[in-house]
């Protein structure tokens, strides 16, 4: 199970995850976040960690014009 956190305080983000990964045999502390900044986004991610080198290091994202509101962005 992944626990993801966000909360906005005075225009700020704050965001935390855990860092385990489980599988039925077994549980595996990650030596990294489960979070991902990329751009201006943060990302939160569950299941393999292979997601997040995907998002890390293969995701492009186009531009975000200002004139787009942020959840027809995403």
């Amino acid at each position: 199970m992944t626990c993801i956190v966000g909360i906005e305080h005075n225009n700020k983000v704050y965001m935390g995850s855990d860092s385990c990964v489980t599988t039925d045999t077994c549980k595996t502390m990650l030596a990294h976040s489960k979070l991902i900044q990329k751009n201006q986004i943060i990302f939160g991610y569950a299941g393999s960690p292979r997601f997040s080198d995907i998002l890390k290091y293969h995701m492009e994202f186009p531009k975000h014009e200002k004139a787009m509101d942020d959840k027809d962005y995403l």
